[in-house]
């Protein structure tokens, strides 16, 4: 009956009447789409259901796959419902379940079901504005914890909520939590707290202790993998460790020497739009023998050592509250894996990447960094000699740049080769109002395969000539909407003689660069064994591609529109006849 039948009804008066499903005391299998909630029986009774996938409103898609055997998606459910002896045993026993618009006097999810969900695996809650708590540990009838087997949990947009956990929970909660999507819950402070979770944490001080070792890490969430935070306009704190005073903490927690809070598992980490957010963690003053005490900083930092992600390979960080990201004592373990850092919207920072973070990044391969109105470099080298500075990023592949109004440098060249770039494949800027120079003259970039420049109004050359030979992979090359810009090869007087080969090049395109006379005004010779299309469009000052020689053998034509092509003879003669034909003299 997957989505078949629109029309059901409570009692009969039409050919489908959901209260027959009460005569089929032996069904164990049932797959049913009820258009509408108060079509739901009071009375019915699934006691020997075994596999189903009940949908209750018009919101749900009918999936042609189910991740589970027993999945529950009511729409406008009564939460008061839960009462009733059908609907309680099916909640019980359900290992999908996704509440929308729920409503009723519940202010705490765990009073569905006083066990603890036990079976529950996949848990998505939005659009109930009653719900205050998932779990209030008052409603909880045994000790053993709840969402024992729960994998993933969903929050979105549940206006009134307050706490994740509310009082402590039992060991074993969340213990098997892979997954965290919260979004839109306006009056959620912080997600995870030490207090509610204290139990859990001091078994796994106990277990550490065991090692001899007077100081003890925190682990959190031992499975939790993928954390997605948005849209919370109060969230202060990612995780809460106490409060002002430790009077609520276990003698286990407050007595012990705590190294740091350790999430063992997570890979990757998302905040976005978190306007209140000062930092991961909070309170941890309030332990009694704090390791770390001289990270204390009278102003927030996002990570400031107190937390370590061994295993964390991505971290977005889009559009939170203006603080510094890295503390300047920065634990070296706290991100050993990190290979994707997305940072945006972060208005306060001058530097993405300080140099006393380069040695934790060591694995860093993909950097993505938008709408940092202050950031004047990206990579801080400052302090660091000629040995130190190659051997940091040398995993880096990518780079994408973009609305960075008063960047100057990648990084500055103290006559310093500066970062092992040679792995680079694709390195992509936009929107520069004050760039000087994109990659420094000491730096080898034998790998880049894409470089793509656009709106860099201050830039007068792309690469000086030691750049470009070391550009042997370079596939593709596109430069817009630079106005300064005059050659894309600064001429730095070489002789004649010299060589530049693009080996690889096969597209290039030149946009509205008003300024540009010429690729390179020098008269070293150019080579572009490979180049097969070449936009030129908007360049109205281009006189040559270059005054020594040039060789582009498999060149045919030069597209200069949408739709219009030139050529005459070779690459050099077609520009010097563009620039003919638009002033009328050479």
């Amino acid at each position: 009956m997957e989505n078949s039948f629109t029309q059901w009804e409570m009692e009969r008066k039409s050919d489908a009447c959901l209260a027959e499903l009460n005569h089929l005391t032996l069904l164990t299998s049932l797959d049913i789409q009820i258009p509408d909630a108060k079509l739901l029986p009071k009375d019915v009774v699934f006691e020997n259901l075994d596999r189903y996938k009940i949908l209750v409103g018009d919101t749900w898609m009918w999936e042609a796959h189910f991740d589970t055997n027993r999945t529950l998606k009511p729409n406008e459910f009564d939460t008061s419902l839960h009462l009733v002896d059908g609907i309680s045993k099916l909640l019980k026993r359900t290992e999908d379940l996704h509440l929308c618009e729920s409503c009723g006097d519940t202010n705490a999810l765990s009073k569905l079901d006083g066990d603890g969900f036990l079976k529950l695996k996949y848990l998505s809650v939005e659009t109930s504005p009653d719900i205050q708590y998932i779990v209030n540990s008052r409603d909880l009838t045994s000790s053993h914890g709840a969402f024992l087997v729960m994998e993933t949990l969903s929050l979105n947009h549940l206006v009134n909520l307050q706490e994740l956990c509310h009082g402590q929970l039992p060991t074993g909660s969340f213990g098997c939590l892979k997954k965290v999507e919260v979004e839109g819950c306006d009056g959620l402070k912080y997600l995870f707290s030490l207090f509610t979770m204290d139990e859990m944490v001091s078994q796994g001080l106990e277990e550490i202790k065991e090692d001899g070792d007077d100081t003890v890490n925190v682990p959190l969430f031992p499975e939790l993998k993928y954390l997605a935070l948005g849209d919370l306009p109060k969230l202060r704190h990612v995780c809460n460790i106490g409060s002002s005073t430790n009077d609520h903490l276990s003698s286990s927690i407050a007595s012990a020497r705590v190294g740091t809070i350790i999430f063992p598992k997570l890979i990757r980490i998302s905040l976005e739009s978190l306007p209140a957010l000062t930092s991961f963690s909070s309170g941890y003053r309030s332990l009694q023998r704090l390791q770390h005490a001289d990270l204390v900083t009278p102003f927030p930092v996002l990570f400031d050592g107190r937390v370590t992600f061994p295993y964390l390979e991505e971290l977005t960080l889009d559009h939170n509250k203006d603080t510094k990201i890295w503390q300047e004592q920065f634990l070296v373990n706290s991100f050993p894996r990190l290979r994707v850092l997305d940072v945006s919207g972060y208005g306060d920072i001058l530097v993405v990447i300080p140099s006393f973070m380069l040695q934790g990044l060591h694995n860093l391969e993909e950097l993505n960094v938008d709408e940092c109105s202050l950031v004047k470099e990206v990579f801080q080298l400052e302090g660091l000699d000629e040995e130190s500075q190659a051997k940091w990023l040398v995993q880096l592949r990518r780079i994408w740049l973009c609305d960075l109004p008063r960047l100057t440098h990648l990084w500055k060249e103290n006559n310093q080769p500066g970062p092992d770039l040679q792995i680079l494949e694709r390195l992509q800027v936009c929107n520069f109002e004050s760039l000087i120079q994109l990659l420094p003259s000491l730096a080898s970039f034998q790998n880049l395969a894409t470089l793509d420049v656009w709106s860099c109004g201050s830039l007068r050359s792309l690469i000086s000539p030691s750049v470009a030979k070391s550009l042997v992979k370079l596939k593709t090359l596109q430069i817009g909407e630079s106005h300064m810009m005059e050659e894309v090869v600064s001429n730095e007087g070489g002789e004649a003689k010299d060589e530049i080969t693009f080996c690889k090049l096969q597209h290039m395109e030149l946009l509205n660069l008003p300024n540009l006379t010429s690729f390179n005004s020098g008269g070293c010779i150019l080579s572009f064994p490979s180049l097969e299309r070449i936009l030129v469009k908007k360049c109205p000052n281009m006189k040559i591609i270059s005054l020594g020689l040039l060789k582009a053998p498999k060149l045919e034509r030069v597209k200069v529109g949408d739709y219009e092509w030139h050529w005459q003879e070779d690459l050099n003669t077609t520009i010097k006849s563009l620039f003919i034909n638009t002033h009328g003299v050479y």
